[in-house]
């Protein structure tokens, strides 16, 4: 196993929107200031590694990213705000250019995160390397 990437923090509705229409994969952890329970994730999804067949696929698909975003702060996370729950967006594959998460995840269901984002990269590596 290798160490995953940096986490990177999303201040912005502008920064958020820029992230998710990059290319590669986002994995983005929703959070609000009051949330107990998002406050205890934080360090687990800050250290998650990643196995070699993630790596490998980051490597070819255009990248990942893991970020976190205060629901607090960006418009598009409105309806995070009441919830006392941590929650994953999974952004990339084919829903990439839409800006739409191709997967909601309630709570640190680590298996889950690394299926979607399995997922995610082989679809996106398939966009990227088909003939035009």
């Amino acid at each position: 196993m290798s160490k995953g990437p940096e986490v990177l923090e999303v201040e912005t509705q502008e920064a958020l929107d820029e992230l998710i229409k990059g290319s590669g994969v986002v994995v983005l952890d929703v959070y609000t200031g009051w949330c107990g329970p998002c406050s205890c994730i934080e360090p687990h999804f800050s250290s998650m590694n990643m196995d070699t067949e993630i790596d490998a696929l980051a490597a070819t698909g255009g990248g990942l990213q893991f970020a976190r975003a205060c629901a607090d702060n960006i418009e598009s996370l409105e309806s995070y705000r009441a919830q006392a729950c941590p929650r994953f967006l999974i952004f990339g594959g084919v829903n990439a250019s839409k800006g739409t998460p191709r997967a909601d995840i309630q709570a640190p269901d680590t298996p889950k995160i690394t299926e979607q984002v399995l997922a995610a990269l082989e679809e996106t590596t398939a966009i990227l390397t088909a003939p035009e």
